[in-house]
């Protein structure tokens, strides 16, 4: 007998160009359905960024869904950087959603004290249930 493992994943830019300093969704899943309520969800995200004029830090968040008003999955942290700089943002999170079906998971980015856009080189996101 063998066993499957649900999973979604995208490597497709939402945004390429964040605008300043407000928090803008970069990659989001396709809609991903849970065998069992309450299962866990284990999430692996990958964003290369060139960050805007005059930013002080970047702010990567895993959310619910595919807006940036999505539910809060991690607990975001800034990172210190310079202006104009390329950085890349490895990161994996574990979820346990509830009961749901079509759940979609993205990751924003936000150049905290940004005056000018960030660029987005690539991203990855995937979840994988267990």
């Amino acid at each position: 007998m063998g066993v499957r493992f649900p999973s979604v994943s995208s490597n497709v830019i939402v945004n390429t160009t964040p605008t300043g300093s407000a928090e803008t969704v970069v990659v989001t899943t396709p809609p991903l359905n849970l065998p069992l309520d309450f299962a866990t969800v284990f999430v692996f995200w990958y964003v290369a960024a060139l960050t805007g004029i005059n930013t002080l830090t970047q702010t990567l968040r895993l959310r619910r869904g595919s807006l940036v008003t999505g539910a809060l999955v991690n607990v975001s942290q800034n990172w210190t950087i310079a202006a104009s700089v390329n950085s890349i943002f490895p990161g994996m999170y574990i979820d346990t959603p509830g009961a749901v079906a079509g759940l979609q998971y993205s990751v924003t980015y936000q150049g905290n004290g940004a005056t000018g856009n960030a660029t987005i080189g690539d991203v990855c996101l995937m979840a994988l249930v267990l």
